[in-house]
């Protein structure tokens, strides 16, 4: 037997699941390049015909960005249950919209935070790292 202790394996930080529900491939590539792979695992898709399933996957994501274009009002509709049923996932929704009546309603309904497209990729990025790391802080 040696003195010499045994070292605990060393741990594996938990790496955030972001989704990403956007048709913009800027969008995409921009946070790629912002984000990395490091510490942040991207799930994108360009569309969810079932916005509830989606963000019911398991495992649960901890943030998602949600472009929201068409008809704002079909979606805040749906954030409700989306959070009943996903509680721990902070909901960030982006649009090329902007307006406070509409940042008013995401928050009232349940959203992390409403940003408009034109936001810069600094703000972005701090917005999404913000909504990810909320329910793993102590």
């Amino acid at each position: 037997m040696s003195g010499t202790p045994k070292r605990a394996p060393a741990e594996r930080k938990q790496r955030h699941r972001i989704l990403v529900i956007d048709a913009d491939a800027d969008v995409k590539t921009m946070l790629a390049e912002t984000l990395g792979e490091e510490h942040y695992e991207l799930i994108f898709r360009q569309s969810a015909s079932n916005l509830v399933e989606v963000f019911a996957e398991t495992p649960p994501f901890d943030a998602a960005l949600v472009e929201i274009y068409r008809k704002p009002d079909s979606f805040l509709e749906l954030l409700p249950s989306i959070r009943e049923r996903c509680p721990k996932t902070e909901i960030v929704l982006i649009s090329e919209l902007e307006g406070m009546h509409l940042w008013t309603e995401a928050i009232q309904l349940g959203a992390y935070d409403y940003v408009p497209k034109s936001l810069d990729r600094e703000e972005l990025r701090w917005v999404v790292l913000n909504a990810a790391g909320r329910n793993h802080r102590i």
